[in-house]
């Protein structure tokens, strides 16, 4: 089975080949098609690259994935898979090929001019300087747009029993469709396909992290997810994060009732409503994708 030329069964081996040391930069032409333009991204799995297709001029981001002598695989598998399954869903960014190298994997996909939500509540910060401290910087209006189109994607993976598991402003990718502006998701190497709605799981972003994964206890896929949608909903709305991304005082923090941080900044009433919906330590009782889309708040 392949994907682009991204060969699954050419892994399929009990012993891999030698991998020697990643390059620190590809070549200006990857796989003889695309011209590098700029780095757009660089982390611990590799680099992002926007790139331009030679023969039909088609801007695409590529991610780089080092192969660091096969431990990145499982990744770029899951990654390639779970695109595969949410290709239908027009809130996740599309994935539109594969290839790799002696060094790395690459997936290509949908490129965004306007980048993703984390560079754009900064050029607001920045915007905003010497203002009063919990003042909306993004509008309202904006705000539900970009919860709303979340929860659509969020839907599109729930519905097919895949968790996230890494909601983020950096994993919102902004793009402009028929003048109107729309929210992706991306950046599902961490995702989990879970049949049975619990699972153990060590990842994510600290900060956005459920209490049943700080308490490493069984991860309810979709209502993990949700909570994390009430932590960007209200660092949406203040530019503040509503916990410590440190444990102990992560744990200590929601011992007591979450009200008393929210009411701390002048966000509407029907915002803390929301916020309090999704961040329920227990996730029985948080508010479902359908309850958030039918809120006061998203009206």
């Amino acid at each position: 089975m392949s994907i682009g030329d991204f060969d699954f069964e050419a892994y399929d081996v009990e012993e891999e080949p030698e991998i020697k040391k990643p390059q620190k930069h590809p070549e200006k032409i990857l796989n003889d098609l695309y011209i590098v333009e700029k780095e757009i991204a660089r982390g611990g799995f590799g680099v992002v690259y926007k790139c331009l297709n030679k023969e039909t001029g088609e801007k695409v981001a590529i991610k780089e994935i080092f192969k660091k002598e096969g431990k990145n695989l499982d990744m770029v598998l899951n990654e390639i898979k779970i695109g595969l399954l949410l290709s239908d869903c027009k809130y996740i960014v599309k994935m539109k090929g594969t290839f790799d190298n002696t060094y790395n994997h690459y997936i290509i996909f949908e490129y965004s001019e306007i980048g993703d939500l984390y560079y754009e509540i900064e050029r607001k910060l920045n915007e905003n300087k010497g203002y009063m401290r919990y003042k909306h910087f993004i509008p309202n209006d904006q705000v539900k747009n970009i919860i709303r189109d979340l929860c659509l994607a969020l839907k599109c993976c729930h519905e097919k029993n895949i968790c996230h598991n890494d909601i983020k402003p950096e994993n919102i990718l902004i793009f402009k469709e028929n003048g109107e502006y729309i929210y992706k998701l991306c950046d599902l190497g961490l995702s989990s396909v879970n049949k049975n709605k619990k699972e153990k799981i060590n990842v994510g972003t600290k900060r956005f992290l459920a209490p049943e994964i700080w308490n490493q206890e069984d991860a309810h896929c979709d209502k993990s997810d949700l909570w994390s949608v009430g932590i960007l909903l209200y660092h949406l709305l203040t530019f503040e994060f509503i916990f410590s991304d440190v444990k102990h005082k992560f744990l200590s923090e929601i011992q007591y009732p979450s009200i008393r941080f929210v009411e701390q900044n002048n966000i509407s009433k029907d915002a803390k409503n929301l916020i309090l919906g999704l961040l329920k330590i227990d996730p029985n009782e948080r508010l479902t994708i359908d309850q958030i889309l039918d809120h006061p708040f998203m009206k």
